[in-house]
C-alpha cells in the first residue's frame, strides 16, 4: 500500500508490472458514489480542504471509488495550510481498512483539493499546488491531483500529474446514477 511506502518506509511488493499499468494518464474517472462523497464536501464551504483518494489505475484512467478527508482539522498544525500532504494517522487507518477489505487491490491513487467557498476558478493556482505537491513526492505519472468546485452550479474538477517533462492536465470525469 502507498502509504506503508511512504509513511512506514515500506519497500513496494516487488512484482512484474503489465504494460497497461505502465500507460500514461488521460483521465480520472470518478465512481458515483465517489462524486457523491465530494458533493458532500463541496456543500460543507468555510475552509481549504482535500484529502487522499482511493481507487485503481486501470490503463491510461484512475479509476476513484472512495474520497477521503485529510483528517481532523484539530490535528494540523496550520489549519490554513494547504491539505495536500493527509495526515499519516488517518490516511495509515484507511489504508489498512482498504487493504483488509480489498485484498491490497485499491490503494491511495491521488488527491483531491477544494477551496474554502467551493468554487473553481484560478488555473495558475492549482498549478502551483499541484507543483507544490510533485516536490513533496504526492504527483507523478501514476499519482494526480484533483481540484474540484462549483462552476454554473455544477460539480467540476481538473486534474493535473507530473510526468518526465512536467504537468500534465487530465480529463476530469464524474459518473452519475442513472
Amino acid at each position: 500500500m502507498r502509504a506503508h511506502q511512504r509513511y512506514l518506509a515500506q519497500l513496494p511488493v516487488r512484482r512484474q508490472l503489465s504494460d497497461e499499468e505502465y500507460a500514461p494518464l488521460e483521465h480520472v474517472r470518478f465512481e458515483s458514489s465517489a462524486r457523491q462523497r465530494l458533493l458532500r464536501h463541496l456543500y460543507a464551504p468555510g475552509r481549504l480542504r482535500g484529502g487522499p483518494l482511493f481507487g485503481v489505475k486501470e490503463g491510461d484512467t484512475l479509476r476513484v471509488q472512495l474520497v477521503a478527508s485529510s483528517g481532523y482539522p484539530w490535528w494540523s498544525a496550520e489549519p490554513s495550510a494547504i491539505p495536500l500532504e493527509p495526515d499519516e494517522r488517518y490516511t495509515l487507518g484507511w489504508s489498512d481498512c482498504l487493504e483488509a477489505m480489498y485484498d491490497g487491490e485499491i490503494d491511495w491513487i491521488g488527491n483531491w483539493l477544494a477551496r474554502a467557498d467551493s468554487s473553481f476558478g484560478d488555473v495558475c493556482e492549482e498549478q502551483a499546488w499541484a507543483a507544490l505537491g510533485v516536490r513533496q513526492g504526492l504527483f507523478d505519472t501514476r499519482h494526480a491531483l484533483v481540484v474540484v468546485g462549483w462552476s454554473e452550479a455544477a460539480l467540476t474538477g481538473r486534474a493535473y500529474m507530473n510526468d518526465f517533462e512536467g504537468l500534465v492536465q487530465l480529463d476530469c470525469i464524474f459518473e452519475t446514477t442513472v
